[in-house]
């Protein structure tokens, strides 16, 4: 069951000469899904990043390609897993085509919790980690 989940459709500037959906586009996808994850339970990164003087990059992105997305296909993207360490937030993500009814990827994007002056790993804030968990244990949405 997924934590949380969008809809989309593949938009022409976003394929490539044979109208399928460019790879990196399945990140974008995944971003946008953590975008609104983040703004339906209200919270600011930046605001978390500014009060803990943290960056919070990503630093690994893996996806794995099952079927190919055309232009005008709608697909879903659903929030599989959040997997919270010490200093680090992994999301799990996968995406359908729904016009093809097909799994199309399983992508995941890692995050680390960096001091700004060090750039060195630091833990997760225990105000994002209860914010997260919180949403973890909750209803599907979306």
């Amino acid at each position: 069951m997924a934590i949380f989940s969008i809809n989309g459709r593949v938009r022409w500037f976003e394929t490539d000469t044979g109208g399928v959906a460019h790879f990196t586009q399945f990140m974008v996808y995944c971003e946008n899904l953590e975008k609104e994850l983040l703004y339906s339970d209200s919270i600011n990164l930046w605001e978390i990043e500014d009060k803990y003087n943290i960056w919070i990059p990503r630093v690994h992105v893996e996806c794995e390609y099952k079927y190919p997305l055309y232009f005008h296909d709608e697909y879903r993207v659903d929030l599989i897993n959040i997997d919270i360490g010490r200093t680090s937030i992994k999301f799990i993500y996968e995406i359908h085509n729904l016009t093809r009814k097909k799994h199309s990827a399983t992508c995941k994007i890692t995050l680390v919790t960096v001091d700004r002056g060090s750039n060195r790993p630091v833990e997760v804030p225990n105000e994002l980690r209860s914010r997260l968990e919180k949403i973890i244990g909750g209803s599907s949405r979306g």
